[in-house]
């Protein structure tokens, strides 16, 4: 079976995924901190991790991957960290036939 692409570059999707972590966090920490909570960062960093995580979910359903059902799980279960993660470690996941 061949190894197909991700639907957007890698590195644009680990980009995206890390600002989403990163707006998330830091709306948080802003409503944590007693400042006045900006909706507008929460909601943009979801959009962003949703963009990640959809293109990860069709890669991993795509291509042959080792321990395919524990990285849907791990998906579904913990999709901002998980996603991230598989994006950075992509390559050492997916098998060869050679």
């Amino acid at each position: 079976m061949d190894t197909k692409p991700l639907i957007l570059p890698k590195k644009l999707l680990v980009a995206i995924s890390g600002i989403g972590i990163a707006m998330i966090m830091g709306s948080f920490y802003n409503a944590y901190n007693g400042g006045e909570p900006n909706i507008t960062w929460l909601l943009v960093g979801i959009a962003c991790n949703f963009v990640a995580f959809f293109a990860v979910v069709i890669d991993v359903v795509r291509n042959p991957i080792k321990n395919r059902f524990t990285w849907i799980l791990l998906l579904f279960l913990f999709s901002i960290i998980s996603s991230f993660i598989y994006l950075i470690v992509r390559d050492n996941l997916i098998e060869s036939k050679n």
